[in-house]
């Protein structure tokens, strides 16, 4: 189309090609309005059981257009709003994806061709369930008649890392560009921080279409005019390929002016290696692959002490694990790489050094791996029980940020880094760091541990700090009883003492601690054997149970099943599993007495969770409950006095993993709860607890809840 037809012109040809599309799609599914007045155009419609009207600028579209979607009612069903621009009105060929309300974006419609077309939307629903389309007929026309204009192939020249002092710092975070108001907020946070280069880890949602760099992701400050979200920060980024935009190559390709399949550069004194995981669509990963070959070249005539790799999927994470990379990790940690750094789960996550073969503890175990997956996008609940991982943070939105330590002058020696969530603030116990290069000095040993039991359950241990050559930071595995997997680890800087509490322990067991130190290349070997401490004893159990004989012991048991794989650090299997939707999964226990007070512990790893879900349950003989330990939809741990109907919170959340909960209630009009986590109270409370004392237990939900979640070492104490 000629740029000098007139609007009016475009408004009437427009209209006419839409009133004859109108009156041949008359009964069909889709439910289309088609503009026939100089006003905002507009489809109205209903799909996966949603009341929609999509509206966008009436006439010609061209440059940047407001496209809208209003919805009748609640939105909370809504995953996203699917939108599609193609030749038929039910056309499923993907244009953009909307998160949250409003649902508005702008369409830059000049990186498209010119047009007339359906533009439809869809509304995909929590059960992923996909409606029909509302569709409405648009015209764009920008003068791209053949041809989309494209940015210059310059990508070698545009990179300008902002200017520091000192060491200098890397912000790394994938998984993020999904146009939320959340979103929005940790692309600010990173804009703030004191980082010069952001390593974009891949993943902008939901297919890395034109439309969705433009509006979820941000326009490139590489381009006139551009500058927002994380494209204000295109000058100073590096991005790995997802595999959202592996849908949509050519446009990330174009987006980062050229961008190649994988390239290597230094910053800060360190050497860079910027890979590519989507191997089914760059001819492979393997041995034999182009890839490898290039990563070969560049290790066999590296200089740089510290070496870092990056790519989207990684080789180890609590969600899925992609082999296809484990030659190119085993090539790395074979030829001086220090750290991988990956996104694709939606998670923070860190791995205990490993090897060529992924295996930790083995004196050549040197390379760490880090996920920074966190950007913003549907956050994972999973928690990773691979014993290789060393520390994760669910359902927190955030971003890693990398010291490069004596990289401000020009020769790093080792990579610090630490997490910090969406408003910029330190995600505590996130710190460690590798050192680099060829370190044959390990950490002295540390001393030998000593320490008591001041709660229930509970060992304190404290020992002397090792001391390393060039590390500054050392992370110690502390084993139990000699066994050959830590029972913890604790990463501290302290030239002094360093401190552990061991929790989860049966009152009157004693036990012996050694704890060896690593600078991340190299291990100290074990210290001396603690002398033998005694956990504190406290009430005699009335009941206890680890499973060991299965649940004969509990009654009412619904969807609890005997798990193998999981149990508490220090316990031993199996543990009691239960895993539903929308279901019961509990079992309670008849006491052989009942008691005017009583306290009821267990350990409890809860995987994920929908809203709130009851823990730990104190009730009479007949059944009645009296009170309840819960989490909320946000993991803070609450407790309901089920006779009085009072909720007490104590602030605390839930951690990951595997704890120690205790419950104990006194009846009575004032009666008492008092909850406590790993043996540390975390509050006690008043309330009309009734006159009936308590003569049953539960572990889990009595009530149709969807969660996932594992118990064992229930002991009861009168």
């Amino acid at each position: 189309m000629s740029q000098t037809v007139t609007r009016a012109t475009r408004i009437d040809a427009h209209k006419r090609v839409a009133a004859a599309a109108l009156a041949t799609l008359l009964g069909a599914a889709v439910f289309i309005v088609a503009p026939i007045s100089a006003r905002a155009a507009q489809a109205c419609g209903s799909s996966a059981g949603y009341s929609l009207c999509l509206s966008a600028p009436d006439g010609v579209l061209s440059g940047d257009e407001t496209i809208s979607v209003t919805v009748s009612g609640s939105t909370s069903g809504i995953t996203e709003l699917k939108f599609s621009w193609g030749s038929g009105s039910t056309n499923s060929n993907h244009l953009f994806s909307d998160f949250e309300a409003p649902y508005t974006f702008v369409w830059r419609t000049d990186r498209y061709l010119d047009a007339t077309q359906w533009l439809n939307v869809r509304v995909e629903r929590n059960s992923d369930t996909l409606g029909t389309p509302v569709a409405l007929q648009l015209t764009v026309e920008n003068g791209n008649d053949t041809s989309v204009p494209q940015n210059p192939a310059d990508w070698p020249s545009v990179f300008q890392p902002r200017p520091y002092a000192g060491d200098p710092v890397v912000a790394a975070v994938g998984d993020a560009g999904d146009g939320t108001a959340r979103d929005r907020v940790v692309s600010a946070s990173v804009a703030a921080s004191q980082a010069s280069v952001l390593l974009y880890l891949g993943d902008l949602y939901e297919r890395g279409t034109a439309a969705e760099f433009d509006f979820n992701y941000g326009r490139s400050s590489l381009e006139p005019g551009g500058g927002w979200h994380w494209g204000a920060m295109a000058s100073w980024t590096r991005p790995t390929l997802g595999n959202h935009e592996g849908f949509n190559i050519a446009t990330w390709r174009d987006y980062w002016h050229g961008i190649p399949d994988w390239e290597t550069f230094v910053f800060g004194g360190v050497r860079f290696l910027n890979l590519n995981s989507e191997c089914t669509r760059i001819g492979g990963c393997g041995t034999n692959s182009a890839q490898y070959r290039f990563v070969q070249e560049v290790l066999a005539s590296n200089t740089h002490a510290c070496v870092v790799a990056y790519w989207h999927k990684p080789v180890l994470s609590a969600v899925s694990d992609t082999t296809a990379m484990n030659p190119i990790w085993a090539l790395l940690a074979d030829n001086g790489g220090d750290l991988v750094l990956n996104g694709h789960t939606h998670t923070m996550q860190r791995f205990h050094p490993m090897n060529a073969n992924l295996q930790t503890g083995r004196p050549d175990s040197h390379m760490v791996e880090l996920i920074s997956g966190a950007g913003t996008h549907h956050l994972t609940p999973t928690v990773d029980t691979d014993p290789r991982s060393a520390w994760q943070v669910n359902r927190v939105a955030g971003v890693a940020y990398l010291t490069l330590a004596g990289g401000g002058s020009g020769n790093a020696t080792a990579i610090q880094w630490h997490f910090r969530n969406q408003n910029g603030a330190l995600i505590s116990g996130s710190e460690s760091s590798v050192s680099c290069g060829t370190d044959g000095v390990p950490p002295t040993p540390p001393g030998k541990p000593s320490g008591s039991s001041n709660a229930p359950g509970t060992i304190d241990l404290t020992w002397a700090a090792s001391t390393d050559d060039q590390a500054t930071s050392l992370t110690y595995n502390v084993f139990r009883d000699g066994g050959t997997t830590p029972v913890g680890s604790v990463t501290s800087s302290s030239t002094a003492t360093v401190a552990f509490t061991d929790t989860g322990l049966m009152g009157g067991s004693t036990h012996t601690y050694e704890v060896e130190a690593s600078d991340g290349v190299n291990g100290s070997g074990r210290s001396a054997p603690s002398d033998p401490i005694t956990v504190l004893a406290g009430p005699a159990p009335v009941f206890q149970d680890g499973f060991g004989s299965g649940l004969g012991a509990w009654i009412n048991v619904n969807n609890l099943a005997l798990d193998s794989v999981s149990f508490p650090p220090g316990s031993s299997p199996p543990s009691v599993r239960g895993s539903v939707a929308s279901a019961r999964a509990y079992a309670e226990h008849d006491m052989s007495a009942s008691y005017p007070s009583l306290c009821l512990s267990a350990a409890v790893n809860v995987t994920s969770s929908t809203g709130s879900v009851a823990l730990l349950k104190l009730r009479t003989a007949g059944g009645q409950s009296i009170g309840r330990v819960f989490i909320d939809s946000g993991r803070v741990l609450k407790v309901r006095g089920d006779i009085s109907g009072s909720v007490f919170s104590s602030g605390v959340v839930l951690p990951t993993g595997w704890s120690t909960l205790g419950l104990c209630g006194t009846v009575g009009s004032t009666g008492t709860f008092t909850l406590a986590l790993n043996g540390s109270p975390l509050g006690t409370w008043t309330t009309n607890n009734g006159t009936t004392q308590i003569g049953r237990i539960q572990i889990g939900d009595d009530l149709a809840k969807t969660w996932t979640v594992n118990y064992d070492d229930v002991i009861v104490t009168a």
